[in-house]
């Protein structure tokens, strides 16, 4: 912003430009922490060394990660039936 339009910009332009800057380095770090998954996702999807059944099927599958529900026991009831 020139210093022109600093002298004959109201609060609310202002604040309005200060947002959208903010979300704009958002946007740009999110847009990072992707790029570097993907290539972490690409140098575990190329490694000889992990089973195929640990790899994750899609980039999608990757980013989500394994997210497994956990089991919360609060009764003697439900830890006899979780324990089968």
């Amino acid at each position: 912003m020139s210093l022109n339009d600093y002298d004959s910009i109201t609060l609310a332009q202002f604040i309005n430009k200060l947002n959208g800057y903010f979300k704009h380095l958002q946007e740009k770090e999110e847009a990072e922490w992707k790029r570097v998954a993907y290539i972490s996702y690409s140098i575990l999807m190329n490694n000889p060394h992990v089973k195929p059944n640990h790899k994750p099927k899609t980039f999608e599958a990757y980013l989500a990660g394994s997210k497994k529900e956990t089991v919360k026991i609060t009764s003697e009831a439900q830890l006899n039936a979780f324990l089968g």
